[in-house]
């Protein structure tokens, strides 16, 4: 999945997309603009509990200013996007109810990865936090 957008003191737009992990096939994408009420994302298609995503999150808070991370997880559902301040966004994965919680999370800023169920990637003014 990619995120992408500028934020300001009341939206970020944000641009997502999902792959098979294997064959690196977009299996969605699609554009999205979220406030401080947040937004819900969900998959266009059931995506079935041992089948994974590989989510990808790039985030332009400015122009020449953006994070990166990664989530890798099964039976995805969708993601609720919760933008608590212009400096940082929360994305909360969903999963099927017969899905394990299995994720794996990677920051691209700092190196940091995770089993879950949450990795914050900061960069000292900017944040994304993933949660699966």
């Amino acid at each position: 999945m990619t995120l992408s957008g500028t934020a300001n003191v009341r939206n970020l737009t944000l641009t997502l997309s999902g792959r098979h992990p294997a064959s690196g096939r977009v299996e969605f994408s699609d554009a999205l603009e979220i406030d401080a009420g947040g937004v819900t994302y969900r998959a266009p298609r059931s995506f079935r509990a041992d089948e994974p995503v590989q989510l990808h999150f790039s985030v332009d808070f400015r122009p020449g200013k953006s994070l990166d991370a990664t989530a890798l997880v099964s039976g995805f559902r969708g993601v609720d996007f919760k933008l608590p301040s212009p400096t940082a966004i929360e994305a909360y994965i969903d999963h099927q109810h017969t899905a394990e919680r299995n994720c794996h999370l990677i920051c691209y800023e700092n190196g940091q990865t995770s089993p879950g169920p949450c990795l914050t990637c900061p960069d000292g003014e900017y944040q994304i936090r993933i949660c699966c």
